[in-house]
């Protein structure tokens, strides 16, 4: 709605005759929008992300084992067993009464899956065409996310 002052100036008045809609959610509400600007304005990017696999197509050598350590035995099972439970870690954070068991099991397999991410980064394999994270930076990153996920558990939605 534009108002009297001009074609430039937005009149806020029909948002803040909404605000009492929102409830106590308005955070939510408000984290909600963002997070639809940014899935609109990244989901051009979808398209560019696939095309290398579309392209290439699923090859046998596609999965990055090389990112386990050689030491630890079926490997292939190890990356496919990892990354069906962060699928399912993922949506457990998404039911109330799975949170805290999700995000337990989430934060137990960043701490055990850390070694990996140390292995790959001494060894400067090559993750996408890029170098592994450093250790420097791996490592507040996994906290950071096991600080999060430790929010999440005990968070109750607002909505």
């Amino acid at each position: 709605m534009l108002n009297s002052r001009g074609p430039r100036s937005l009149d806020l008045g029909a948002i803040r005759w909404l605000m009492p809609y929102f409830g106590r959610a308005r955070g939510a509400w408000a984290l909600a929008a963002v997070a639809t600007v940014i899935a609109s304005v990244t989901e051009p990017l979808v398209p560019a992300m696939l095309k290398p696999l579309l392209d290439r197509g699923f090859q046998q050598d596609s999965i990055p084992l090389w990112m386990v350590p050689a030491s630890l035995p079926a490997r292939a099972l190890l990356v496919t067993a990892t990354g069906l439970l962060e699928f399912i870690g993922a949506v457990g954070l998404l039911v109330p009464q799975a949170r805290p068991a999700a995000a337990y099991g989430l934060m137990a397999l960043l701490v055990a899956m850390f070694p990996a991410n140390v292995h790959a980064a001494r060894q400067r394999l090559a993750i996408a065409g890029r170098g592994a994270m450093p250790v420097v930076w791996r490592l507040p990153l996994q906290v950071f996310w096991i600080a999060a996920l430790w929010w999440v558990r005990s968070s109750t939605p607002s909505l």
